[in-house]
Parts: C-alpha cells; sequence; structure tokens
C-alpha cells in the first residue's frame, strides 16, 4: 500500500536537500532514488511539470530529470538539508580536537 504525498509538500522538501525516494513502477518494481530540487546541487536550470499527479526532480545518481507519478511514491524521506536531525543528533565540531 502507498502513502499519499502532497505535491506542495514533496516540492518543499525537495528544495530543502537530497531526499530518498521510493517508488512503483508500473510492472510493480520498487526503486529507489536520491533525489533533490535544491539549488545547492543544481545547475540553476530547475525543470518544473505543469501536472497535479507528476513530479519532477533532479537524480543525483543518474544526473538527470526524473518525471515520477505521485501516486506510485511508496516512501519519502528528507536525508540532508537545516532541520534534518534535532540538537541531540547534532555532532559538535568546535569541541573535535583535529590535528
Amino acid at each position: 500500500m502507498t502513502a499519499e504525498y502532497k505535491k506542495e509538500k514533496l516540492i518543499r522538501e525537495l528544495i530543502a536537500g537530497i531526499c530518498e525516494l521510493t517508488y512503483m513502477d508500473s510492472f510493480s518494481v520498487e526503486h529507489k532514488m536520491s533525489v533533490t530540487l535544491s539549488p545547492n546541487h543544481l545547475d540553476g536550470d530547475v525543470e518544473s511539470i505543469d501536472s497535479p499527479v507528476m513530479i519532477r526532480m533532479w537524480d543525483m545518481i543518474e544526473e538527470s530529470w526524473q518525471d515520477i507519478l505521485i501516486t506510485s511514491i511508496i516512501d519519502f524521506e528528507r536525508l540532508t538539508g537545516f532541520g534534518i536531525k534535532d540538537e541531540r543528533n547534532l555532532v559538535d565540531f568546535e569541541n573535535i580536537p583535529f590535528i
């Protein structure tokens, strides 16, 4: 069973950092992708798609634009970017002795 995702929330998360996306293709095969819309990882040319049921994102591994049917998304998690972990999980670089 697939989760229900909203296009606006997906786009916000993609702009905020790199996300891991799992989707099921038309042959019921699961695929995982590392994707983003973050300006930090794009060359400035953001491509969009004018469809309420599709989302276009940059595939970090294939280095190409991918169009995914939103209803085919099984799992979606942002891996990088501000706010991804709370203060307890942050590394305190100021107190690490560097050689």
